[in-house]
């Protein structure tokens, strides 16, 4: 499975990696809603960028909600909050 840019062998096994014991997320956790219509989401895809920041070179993970809305945010930073992606259509979602 992989869990940003990390693989992992299942929910809650860690997996030893060169770079570090990754986790993935188990069932129990949370899962992300939508800040628009507060619609559960999931994941529909990764978006390989590079931060304006820091330059840093990292993945956005994308979310959809069942009336299509798509957030997205940096997948190294999971507690920040959700950004509305500006390219829906990549994921199937609607357009603003």
């Amino acid at each position: 499975m992989l869990l940003g840019n990390q693989l992992v062998q299942g929910a809650g096994q860690p997996l030893n990696h060169p770079r570090g014991t990754v986790r993935a997320m188990a069932a129990d956790d949370q899962w992300p809603v939508c800040p628009e219509c507060r619609e559960p989401m999931e994941g529909v895809g990764l978006v390989l960028s590079r931060r304006e920041g820091d330059g840093k070179r990292t993945c956005r993970a994308a979310w959809r909600c069942g009336n299509r809305h798509i957030w997205w945010q940096w997948a190294d930073r999971p507690h920040e909050p959700l950004e509305l992606c500006p390219m829906p259509e990549l994921f199937n979602g609607n357009a603003r």
